[in-house]
């Protein structure tokens, strides 16, 4: 199996005449990821949250990684103090905010 790849960002919205249009965009074309059909404020709202999704993937791994590397210099910390053996087993992050972040980069990076 290999890992899924999602269409590279940035993406970006704009009104059409029925709803929204989703589309990736490079300085020399946009290309048509989706439609959402409607002019109401929900649409314009489904619109964004989907333009922002590679952005929010960012986001989500660079929270993982920095709580990856905040644990990691803990456990490192606890060893070199005195705190804990050198067997401790530096474990991963077991914040629930940090777990659902990880579920959610799962869930997008999901192979095929």
């Amino acid at each position: 199996m290999t890992k899924a790849e999602h269409t590279p960002g940035p993406w970006k919205y704009f009104e059409t005449d029925n709803g929204f249009s989703i589309c990736q965009h490079t300085p020399k074309a946009d290309y048509h990821l989706a439609e959402i059909e409607g002019l109401d404020d929900q649409a314009k709202a489904d619109a964004r949250l989907i333009a922002a999704a590679p952005d929010l993937l960012l986001a989500l791994k660079a929270v993982v990684a920095a709580a990856d590397t905040y644990t990691s210099e803990m456990a490192e910390a606890a060893i070199q103090n005195g705190w804990a053996d050198d067997d401790t087993t530096i474990v991963v992050n077991p914040n629930p905010v940090i777990s659902a972040c990880r579920t959610i980069i799962a869930y997008v990076e999901a192979t095929q």
